[in-house]
């Protein structure tokens, strides 16, 4: 990777410039420009995704598929209805997924075709409260209960798997004006469960419903300002209403604290700095680094003022 500093053009990888190589990787664009790099990609045989769909009563059980499934699915994510309650509390749908081979590949002569077409456009006249809680929870039903049984497999085409909401071409105007907050969080095992609960409890006693709410385990990160830890990771997109809403995001970093978790900067745009400083206490080591590339702070953001990086 090459990486122009405020000390010029410099080159690192994994090996050589480690120091450079790791702060650069998840550190916000504060170590320089990134003038070129080298992706290890992944070699598929198809664009088709063999998919497996299974209905969950709650969250534990959830989390029972994601460890059954841990070394025959290359893919999982469950999508979560955070409206629900009770004995139903982060019901959803897990999604297990494994590229098609080649020799299981059957029907169009081109195996990588990964043409799609997105024909639907929405008008922009949605108002701010288009996505509210009756609506989510009218979403969340019928999304749920399309599936007539317990499970379903199919196979499903490479966008669709990855990029669901893409299907709509600007899907973002349901939002209306005001738009929404991404909100993503990422818990250790330890605690994981308790603390996924605590806060789907919340969200759902205060009414706080998401269009999409995606649940994946993740691994550590090995980079000097990680986001994740070997845990649970819960992606929220929540409408903008009110101001009230930024109040209850407070609420809801307390609890990601409590349990040893993190935001994850890249979709952040208000945690404070001291909650920041609470949830990377390793920001200091990653700065020190920062510091040494860029000693005058030539590279800034929003965010990095915002969090005083």
């Amino acid at each position: 990777m090459e990486i122009l500093t405020e000390g010029g053009l410099q080159v690192c990888t994994p090996l050589s410039n480690r120091e450079l190589f790791f702060s650069t990787i998840g550190g916000m664009g504060m170590t320089g420009l990134i003038q070129s790099a080298k992706l290890r990609l992944k070699k598929i045989e198809t664009s088709l995704i063999n998919a497996k769909l299974i209905k969950t009563k709650n969250f534990e059980e959830a989390l029972s598929i994601f460890a059954e499934s841990d070394k025959k699915y290359e893919y999982s994510v469950t999508w979560v209805d955070c409206l629900a309650k009770g004995k139903n509390l982060g019901k959803g749908i897990v999604m297990l997924g494994n590229h098609v081979s080649a020799k299981d590949f059957q029907g169009e002569k081109n195996k990588l075709d990964n043409k799609w077409k997105r024909e639907i456009s929405l008008p922009d006249v949605f108002p701010n409260w288009t996505l509210n809680k009756y609506s989510i929870n009218l979403f969340n039903f019928a999304y749920y209960n399309k599936m007539l049984g317990k499970e379903k497999n199919c196979i499903m085409n490479f966008d669709s798997w990855f990029f669901p909401l893409d299907i709509i071409k600007n899907w973002n105007v349901l939002y209306g004006k005001n738009g929404f907050i991404q909100y993503q969080f990422v818990m250790p095992f330890l605690n994981g469960k308790k603390g996924i609960e605590e806060a789907l409890t919340f969200l759902s006693s205060k009414k706080i419903g998401s269009f999409l709410a995606v649940l994946k385990v993740v691994r550590e990160d090995t980079v000097l300002l990680p986001f994740a830890v070997s845990g649970y990771t819960l992606a929220l997109d929540i409408p903008i209403r009110n101001k009230e809403i930024f109040e209850l995001f407070n609420e809801l970093d307390k609890i990601v604290l409590k349990y040893g978790g993190r935001l994850y900067l890249t979709k952040d745009s208000r945690m404070s700095k001291d909650t920041f400083n609470e949830m990377y206490p390793c920001h200091k080591q990653w700065k020190e680094t920062v510091n040494k590339f860029s000693p005058s702070n030539l590279f800034y953001s929003g965010l990095s003022e915002r969090l005083a990086l």
